[in-house]
């Protein structure tokens, strides 16, 4: 049984005590630019032999100096460095793709997730997160699962997650964890969501890989003066803090003094680091929240309940999961080694992102179908910068001319080397504008959303049924509910009748219909086919649009046909996204392998829709109008196709 450790309990006491499960160790800890707690934690560790310290680290230059320092007090210490940058969800990626290629090091035994910022000004990444939330808790969210397997490989797996009591300054805030492009932003509430979210991170490892023989723990390691705070003004910032816990009930509003209390040395801070890293007794407290070197008392201690929850962790996870595609890990296997064609790939837009995301494992093919092939090219490119060893193929195709339709489809049918498609995503789509109708005397968003996808994939279709595992997803949108398919006037009257909002909706409808049918007609020679609502996201089709004024024009149709946007319009910013959250549904339609008994079904938020609680309208689910649109479009496409 370990000794009885405090807050005044120092590192070196713990490294002594811990010497033999230190010794031998592989310990990967991110964040070690000299003067913060990550360094401190290695180079304390280091007099016991660990057989390998990994430096993760963003800045090279602070990460090669720490190693200096390591070799010159411990020479016979291994280390090696490793680059990343937490808030870059690519720079995560290739983190881990090169720790995995490591064939030398073929297990980590610990992982300590301590990089981290704190309290800066408002900003998003390049990948649309606040910044906190990237660094702090998405970043190591995507990096551990990436590495899990090497973890796992450990006999005795650690990891840590270092959090901090500022998780009372908030929950985690699901409904705005983005902080509504800064309208809503308070830099501690920000700093408080992340360090929440490190705890209950902790928990769903603990629940998930428990069985795995895997420990986790957060740690709070108390106040402590180090870089990490560098850019603050503590004289003021104190003020803020106490205001926020004032509003929130938290002791510490009343009594500020106690923020300065917990105030400690590095040796004493990263003495926690070090017992839940090694502490041999912690078993039967695995996903617990540590400090002062024992398990955190929620009846004593700052311990809030909004990041002790089991459910709360699971609605973390699986938002998580949305966020940084962690899909594409989980359906790596199935992914590998199919050919994938997706419709509508111009950077900026949903397609491109789903196969730069698809890229990452490793299909035998990607075929990029556009109108605009200099803007293929330009996807293309971004594959092969990323995935060198990813194949791509451009396909020049115009879903809105008939005659571009058949002429893909014949290309893609004389391709001797692609015997077979895996995978169909029909993404290309129009959104809102003025009437007008195409060569063919199609409404716009008629011809490009529904006829030319229905047309290409019929045309297309043997090479698909010869996949061993085919698969069609049409991409639709909630906005189906604007209109059902309108049979009797489905060209508004050369525009006598027409609204973009109702031309969108009934392409959408359409969308689903198709999917049924398909499934219908051909789900017994292996067919799986599914529409996608990816939510409301800002990407190039809707750049050119003022949705201010849109929305209105949205809830006066919903008002008509009485649906709750039309009362409550706010409903339609609820749904917004980020791109890696939409093309998240793109992957679970395109690749789930556990979803086949509903074949035909429309899918959101990376699951089927539940037609008693969420927006699916029976227009797009019923089987009569779905074989009443399939033979209408065979008539104005002029080809029956009989299955």
């Amino acid at each position: 049984m370990s000794p009885p450790y405090d807050t005044n309990t120092t590192s070196d006491v713990l490294v002594k005590d811990y010497a033999d499960l230190i010794k031998g160790k592989v310990v990967l800890t991110t964040g070690i630019s000299p003067g913060g707690l990550g360094a401190a934690f290695v180079h304390s560790i280091a007099s016991a032999q660990p057989s390998l310290l990994i430096l993760a680290n963003r800045d090279m230059e602070k990460a090669q100096r720490t190693k200096s320092n390591l070799s010159a007090s411990h020479p016979s210490v291994e280390t090696r460095l490793l680059k990343v940058d937490l808030s870059l969800l690519q720079s995560v990626r290739d983190a881990a793709a090169e720790l995995n290629n490591w064939s030398d090091v073929p297990v980590v035994d610990v992982l300590v997730n301590s990089a981290g910022i704190m309290g800066v000004e408002y900003g998003l990444t390049a990948d649309g997160f606040e910044k906190h939330l990237a660094s702090n808790h998405l970043g190591p969210f995507l990096f551990t699962n990436l590495i899990i397997d090497k973890i796992l490989a450990s006999k005795s797996p650690r990891i840590v997650n270092v959090t901090s009591n500022g998780h009372r300054f908030g929950p985690f805030r699901f409904g705005d964890y983005n902080f509504d492009e800064g309208k809503t932003y308070h830099n501690w509430r920000a700093y408080g969501q992340s360090k929440t979210a490190n705890m209950l991170f902790s928990i769903s490892l603990a629940e998930k890989l428990g069985n795995r023989g895997l420990l986790s723990f957060s740690v709070h390691p108390g106040g402590i003066m180090t870089n990490l705070g560098t850019h603050l003004d503590f004289s003021s910032e104190m003020q803020r803090l106490t205001e926020i816990d004032r509003q929130l009930g938290n002791i510490e509003g009343i009594k500020p003094e106690l923020n300065w209390q917990s105030v400690k040395s590095i040796e004493r801070g990263v003495a926690t680091y070090i017992y839940a890293a090694f502490d041999p007794d912690l078993t039967g407290n695995n996903g617990a929240y540590t400090l002062d070197c024992h398990v955190g008392d929620p009846f004593t201690e700052t311990i809030l309940p909004w990041a002790t929850s089991s459910v709360e962790a699971e609605k973390l996870w699986r938002l998580s999961e949305q966020l940084v595609e962690v899909l594409v890990k989980d359906y790596a296997d199935i992914i590998a080694g199919k050919v994938v064609l997706t419709t509508g790939v111009s950077p900026g837009g949903l397609g491109a992102s789903f196969v730069q995301s698809i890229a990452a494992a490793n299909p035998s093919l990607l075929i990029l179908a556009n109108r605009d092939l200099v803007k293929a090219e330009n996807t293309a490119s971004a594959i092969a910068k990323s995935h060198p060893n990813v194949k791509a193929r451009i396909l020049h195709l115009d879903l809105a001319s008939f005659q571009s339709v058949r002429k893909a489809a014949d290309q893609v049918n004389s391709w001797s080397d692609i015997p077979a498609i895996d995978v169909l995503v029909n993404n290309a789509a129009v959104l809102g504008g003025e009437y007008g109708h195409t060569a063919d005397g199609f409404e716009h968003h008629l011809a490009t959303n529904h006829l030319g996808p229905f047309l290409f994939t019929n045309l297309i279709i043997n090479k698909i049924l010869a996949s061993r595992s085919a698969r069609i997803v049409n991409v639709s949108s909630n906005g189906h509910r604007l209109s059902p398919f309108r049979f009797g006037d489905y060209n508004f009257d050369g525009g006598k009748t027409y609204d973009s909002w109702r031309a969108y909706g009934q392409s959408k409808t359409a969308n689903a219909l198709f999917s049924i049918s398909l499934a219908e007609k051909l789900g017994k020679r292996g067919l799986l086919s599914f529409s996608v609502h990816p939510g409301g996201i800002f990407t190039n089709m809707a750049a050119r649009l003022d949705f201010a004024t849109e929305i209105q024009k949205f809830a006066v149709i919903d008002r008509s046909l009485g649906n709750r946007h039309g009362v409550n319009p706010d409903l339609n910013w609820e749904n917004l996204k980020t791109m890696e959250r939409g093309t998240a549904t793109y992957i679970f339609a395109a690749f789930a392998p556990d979803i086949a008994a509903h074949n035909g079904s429309y899918t959101l938020d990376c699951h089927v829709v539940d037609a008693m609680t969420e927006d699916i309208f029976p227009w797009a689910t019923s089987s009569v109008e779905a074989e009443k649109l399939w033979r209408l479009s065979e008539e104005l496409v002029g080809q029956k196709f009989q299955y």
